[in-house]
């Protein structure tokens, strides 16, 4: 696995504004190094240290809890593959126990389409039914699929670095890299010995190509010789401290300068260390609003994130400083500005949430002055809400693992009233997918965008363009009275809901034709019905856009002549009890012998043979269970035979009867007792 296809994990994906660590230089114990190299965000060594305290552990409990914190490590690295291997290596009761194991390792099986899996893998895990409930239904979140095409942004992403969270501008696009350019951030993260994250921009979005999504594979090949090679050194604690640089492998530096062709690095007058990303910018405001590491000097103390604001135009930007105080323990990130410029949406793990990253809001007065932040009321979840972002529409976008989703962080919108957040609806496959996908951005139009997914192994970012198909379906009411069409019949329309029920949409009245028509919506299941007297009359729809789509619905049939004069039945027939079609004759033990007493039973069935010469006498010989499955079908093939012996001395054509034999395979009770096992040794006989 590329160490370049996996970095920071859901939790701060910040895709980079994550933390930048500073811990003492003393090397301490092996164990020991193993937890500070975890506990300060430097999960590339901490697994290599858990790795040998995981060879090393003397019992299984320690070693599971060994492979825990592996996996984690890998999880936050977002190493998918090994992070799954070691969730995966966990004894079931270990697993069980380890609430965010479980809902990881949900959205590792999510990403291999283990959908049945993940959702028993968060049954019953507080604050994850809506998880467990999407997992459950993928399908219906994929209805509106055909309204989305996405390309891959090839003239700004590259293999071996992040490009995530694009944002627009006037006529350009802002987005976050960890792709180390001149001008730009300089020096690694020990989260995963990763480049520092800078804004860049391009002031003309209409020169960034994209195309056709590549493969996996095709990307994995084009990292070339960079593959082999690592951007950043590993470290160990004792020269953490020291200042390094990222050197960019010879072969990407072609990928550097083909970006930096239609795109600039932001300036930040004054400067600005560590990470910088997920801009925020309303078009004519001349504001940009960021995520940035705290600049305070520190030690031994992990290095968390505020939302700088500042001053911006032509790719400068001046005047920074960090709008809310320094949270301490938490980051305050992933800033979203309303478009009227008051409204500031972000998110942050600050203590007392519902989950890991919780979404809060912010206004601000006429005097420029925000207000303390609050948590938006009605989105957050006991996963994590993240990356949000305003539409020119005013409408809320942000990404979620704790809800209905197909995996990892999915999209969704929102409407945003009185600090609250309404009617949320995911966005559809193929925007999102079953990897993680974040950071999106809305033409004013609604009809393109932008948006970031690491589905195919690391940070990209996506362009997508929006029109809401439809799909015209008609149909015909007639009757007994009208056959060529019955005008002014209400006629029902109801929409399938993802629970399986039928919920009204609409409804219409045939014109003088008999006729009606609906736009529906590709992708999903319908209903039309109408009443004939009081009875239902429905069809079904299931529309799409395919040549041979269904676009004719059935004709319904009301049924309004008039009655027929009423005609006095003749007198019933008297009854006649029907013949019997089934009979039974039973054996003794390990016997093929008709029984005296069963002759009579064998003379019925053929005075009902003689009295319909149409039907056939079916044989089927059993055993009970007594001897081997060989000699019991031999068995049961002597009595079926002996019976059709039996009835061909009655005087019954041969030709008129049928046998089969099943041994023990067909036990009515499953007894040792032979006496209780005598329904089992039978000739079954039937008429038909």
């Amino acid at each position: 696995m590329s160490y370049l296809k996996h970095t920071l994990r859901a939790q701060l994906i910040i895709s980079s504004v994550i933390a930048c660590t500073q811990v003492q230089a003393q090397a301490p114990a092996r164990q020991t190094k193993a937890e500070t190299a975890y506990a300060s965000l430097r999960y590339s060594d901490a697994v290599r240290y858990f790795k040998e305290d995981h060879r090393a552990a003397s019992d299984a409990t320690k070693q599971a809890a060994i492979a825990s914190r592996i996996a984690d490590c890998y999880w936050l690295m977002r190493n998918y593959d090994s992070s799954y291997q070691w969730y995966a290596s966990l004894p079931a009761q270990a697993m069980q126990s380890d609430a965010k194991g479980r809902s990881r390792m949900s959205d590792l099986m999510a990403t291999r389409g283990q959908y049945d899996q993940a959702a028993k893998m968060v049954d019953g895990l507080a604050g994850f039914a809506q998880k467990a409930a999407g997992f459950r239904n993928t399908r219906g979140m994929k209805t509106d699929s055909a309204d989305w095409s996405i390309q891959y942004m090839e003239s700004i992403n590259t293999p071996a670095f992040r490009e995530f969270s694009p944002a627009l501008t006037e006529a350009g696009l802002i987005w976050s890299t960890n792709l180390p350019v001149k001008g730009g951030n300089k020096g690694v993260m020990g989260w995963d010995n990763q480049a520092y994250a800078g804004l860049m921009v391009a002031s003309d979005r209409s020169a960034l190509g994209a195309g056709p999504i590549p493969s996996a594979a095709s990307l994995a090949s084009a990292k070339g010789a960079s593959a082999t090679k690592k951007l950043a050194d590993n470290y160990d604690l004792a020269d953490f401290e020291r200042s390094r640089r990222v050197v960019v492998p010879s072969d990407l530096k072609d990928q550097v300068n083909k970006i930096l062709k239609v795109a600039n690095p932001v300036n930040i007058v004054g400067g600005l260390s560590y990470n910088q990303a997920h801009a925020a910018h309303v078009a004519g405001s001349g504001q940009l609003f960021f995520s940035a590491n705290r600049q305070e000097k520190l030690k031994n103390k992990t290095r968390t994130v505020g939302i700088a604001s500042s001053s911006f135009q032509s790719a400068v930007a001046n005047d920074v400083k960090f709008i809310f105080a320094d949270g301490g323990d938490h980051s305050l990130m992933h800033p979203a500005i309303h478009t009227d410029g008051n409204t500031l949406v972000f998110a942050s793990d600050k203590a007392g949430g519902s989950g890991g990253f919780d979404l809060y809001v912010s206004a601000r007065s006429a005097e420029g002055v925000w207000s303390d932040p609050k948590p938006l009321s009605g989105v957050n979840t006991a996963g994590n809400e993240l990356f949000p972002s305003f539409g020119q529409n005013g409408k809320l976008y942000f990404s979620s693992d704790g809800m209905a989703g197909l995996g990892c962080l999915d999209i969704y919108v929102a409407d945003l009233a009185a600090g609250a957040a309404k009617n949320i609806s995911h966005l559809s496959y193929p925007v999102n997918s079953a990897y993680d996908d974040f950071g999106f951005a809305i033409s004013k139009d609604g009809k393109f965008g932008y948006f970031t997914s690491d589905r195919l192994g690391s940070d990209d970012i996506y362009k997508f363009g929006f029109e809401e198909k439809k799909v015209k379906v008609a149909g015909s009411v007639k009757s007994e009275q009208s056959p060529a069409g019955k005008p002014g019949v209400e006629v029902v329309l109801d929409e399938k809901t993802p629970t399986g029920e039928y919920r009204k949409s609409s409804s219409v009245q045939t014109d003088a034709r008999g006729e009606y028509g609906f736009q529906l919506r590709p992708g999903r299941e319908y209903r039309v019905t109408i009443l004939d007297g009081d009875k239902k009359v429905s069809r079904e729809i299931r529309p799409d856009l395919s040549a041979n789509a269904q676009r004719k619905v059935e004709d319904m049939m009301i049924h309004d002549a008039p009655p027929p004069a009423p005609v006095t039945p003749p007198a019933p027939e008297p009854a006649v009890a029907p013949a019997p079609t089934f009979f039974k004759v039973n054996f003794d033990f390990n016997s093929d012998e008709v029984r005296a007493s069963d002759h009579e039973v064998l003379s019925s069935v053929k005075a009902a043979m003689d009295a319909n010469e149409s039907i056939v006498c079916h044989l089927a010989g059993h055993t009970d269970d007594a001897g081997s499955a060989s000699y019991n079908a031999k068995l049961s093939k002597r009595r079926a035979n002996a019976v059709k012996a039996h009835l061909v001395s009655l005087g019954l054509k041969g030709s008129r009867i049928k046998t089969a034999y099943f041994g023990s395979t067909m036990l009515l009770v499953k007894t040792s007792d032979r006496g209780e096992a005598e329904v089992n040794r039978r000739v079954e006989i039937e008429l038909k």
